[in-house]
C-alpha cells in the first residue's frame, strides 16, 4: 500500500518514480496492471470527482482493483485499509463501476479490418472471431425460484454463465450480459444475435465448440470434415488461453461468496456486477497482457 501512495504521489507531483525496478515489477505481480496504468486511473478518477482528497482516491482504487485482482475477503481488506467491512464492499461497487465506465471501450467489435487481417478461410469462407462461454460457480440459495435459474445441468452447478467473443489473435472482442447457469451459450448468443449483428460482417464466420451447433454463422468441430478437426481445434484452443488469462483475475473465476438472494436475483445486482467484473478483467487482458 504505502509503494502504490507513494508512487502515485510523485506522479501527481510530475516526479519520476524512485522505487528500484523490482519494486515495479513486484506492483504488477500484485496489482495485475503496470505502475504508469494504475497512476493514470488514478488521475482520471480525480478529474471526475475533484473534492475528493488524493490519498483517499488512492486507496478506494487500490481497494477495488486488489478485490477484482485476488477476490480477497471484505473483512480482509477491512483490515489493510483501517476501514468496516460495510465501507469495503461500498466502496468496491463505486470504483468497479467506475472501472467498467472507464475501460468498456477497450472490449469492442468495431475494428472490422483488425479482424480480417488476422482472420483464416475455412471452406471458402471468412472466419474473423471465435467464440465460447464460461459458467462460473455460485453457492445454492433458499429460494426456489432462483435456483432453477441458476442451476446448470451441463456443469451440475449452480453458476452465472457469460459469453466471450474474440478475434483470431486472442483479443478480446465483446463479453455478453451474465446469465443464470440455467441458459447455455446458444440461448445467450440468439439473445444478442441482434446487437451482434450490427457489428459483423455478412460475410463474416466465427468458430465454436458443439454447444454452437446449427448456428448459421459458426463452424462447429460437427460442421467441419474430419481432416479440419485439428485445424479447427489449432484456432479454438486461443479463446481457452483468453480465458485463462481472464481467470487470473480470480473474482472471475473464485466461487462467488454469499448465497443468492431472490431480491439481488431478480433486481439483477448480482448479474451487474458479475457482468461488470468480467468487462474490466477482460479489458485490463487487452491493454496489459502480451499475446
Amino acid at each position: 500500500k504505502k509503494l502504490l501512495q507513494t508512487t502515485a504521489a510523485q506522479a501527481r507531483n510530475g516526479q519520476r518514480s524512485t522505487f528500484p525496478q523490482k519494486l515495479l515489477l513486484d506492483f504488477q505481480s500484485l496489482v495485475g496492471i503496470p505502475r504508469d496504468a494504475f497512476e493514470d486511473i488514478v488521475k482520471q478518477k480525480k478529474k471526475s470527482n475533484p473534492r475528493k482528497r488524493s490519498t483517499t482516491i488512492v486507496d478506494n482504487i487500490l481497494l477495488a482493483i486488489l478485490q477484482l485482482r485476488h477476490n480477497v475477503t471484505p473483512l480482509y481488506l477491512s483490515t489493510i485499509f483501517q476501514t468496516s467491512r460495510q465501507t469495503v464492499e461500498r466502496i468496491y461497487e463505486v470504483e468497479l463501476e467506475f472501472l467498467y465506465n472507464l475501460f468498456k471501450s477497450s472490449v469492442n467489435l468495431f475494428d472490422y479490418q483488425r479482424r480480417r487481417e488476422c482472420g483464416v478461410k475455412f471452406f471458402g469462407k471468412e472466419t474473423t472471431w471465435l467464440i465460447d462461454g464460461s459458467e462460473q460457480k455460485i453457492q445454492s440459495t433458499n429460494s426456489g425460484l432462483v435456483e432453477i435459474a441458476v442451476y446448470s445441468t451441463k456443469k451440475k452447478q449452480h453458476s452465472l454463465n457469460v459469453l466471450v467473443i474474440t478475434d483470431l489473435q486472442g483479443h478480446i472482442l465483446w463479453v455478453s450480459k451474465s446469465y443464470g447457469g440455467q441458459y447455455n451459450d446458444r440461448y445467450i448468443l440468439r439473445k444478442h444475435w441482434k446487437e451482434l449483428s450490427m457489428f459483423l460482417s455478412p460475410g463474416e464466420f466465427g468458430l465454436g465448440d458443439n454447444g454452437f451447433v446449427g448456428e448459421e454463422k459458426i463452424l462447429t468441430p460437427g460442421s467441419t470434415r474430419r481432416k479440419f478437426y485439428g485445424v479447427h481445434s489449432r484456432y479454438r484452443i486461443r479463446i481457452e488461453n483468453v480465458f485463462e488469462r481472464i481467470k487470473n483475475w480470480r473474482s472471475t473465476r473464485d466461487e462467488l461468496r454469499g448465497r443468492v438472494s431472490k431480491k439481488h436475483f431478480i433486481n439483477k445486482s448480482l448479474l451487474k456486477r458479475h457482468h461488470m467484473q468480467w468487462v474490466v478483467a477482460a479489458a485490463f487482458v487487452n491493454k496489459y497482457t502480451t499475446f
